[in-house]
């Protein structure tokens, strides 16, 4: 499922490139809020983005609060203060090594190969680390922490 707005590729250029023996398994639903949103997420498996540049990466952060193991590439500000360890126990999931289409598919089929409960376990993580570092109480602190 590609859930978002059309930005630099729309999802009318990205359904023309799908090969024909997955069309039927892919949906583009285009922009999702609130209750439809949050269903997405709680049905997802993983968490997937392939963005060049995020400045934050507000869906990142999301995804991460929802316990979803996730893939994304070093373009993602975020990604760099979190636990990702390339699928490693104690991880999150997996941050591209670069913006290649074959590093990519790479953590693609790793993540493919990687049993139920590993997967379970890096959105445990996950959700503990969004928890840990992401929540209204932490930035409260943080925010305090700056003023003398």
């Amino acid at each position: 499922m590609f859930v978002g707005a059309d930005g630099d590729l729309t999802s009318a250029e990205l359904e023309r490139v799908i090969p024909p023996s997955a069309a039927g398994r892919i949906r583009f639903t285009g922009a999702l809020h609130g209750d439809e949103l949050d269903e997405a997420f709680l049905a997802a498996d993983g968490f997937i983005s392939l963005s060049h540049r995020e400045n934050f990466g507000f869906s990142l952060a999301e995804a991460c609060a929802y316990g979803l193991p996730l893939i994304a590439t070093p373009g993602h500000d975020l990604v760099h203060e979190m636990p990702t360890g390339g699928g490693a126990a104690g991880g999150v999931g997996w941050v591209l090594p670069d913006l290649s289409e074959a590093a990519a598919v790479q953590a693609m089929q790793a993540f493919a190969a990687a049993s139920e409960s590993h997967l379970r376990c890096m959105g445990q993580n996950a959700r503990l680390w969004a928890a840990d570092r992401l929540s209204p109480e932490v930035f409260r602190r943080r925010l305090a922490e700056l003023v003398p």
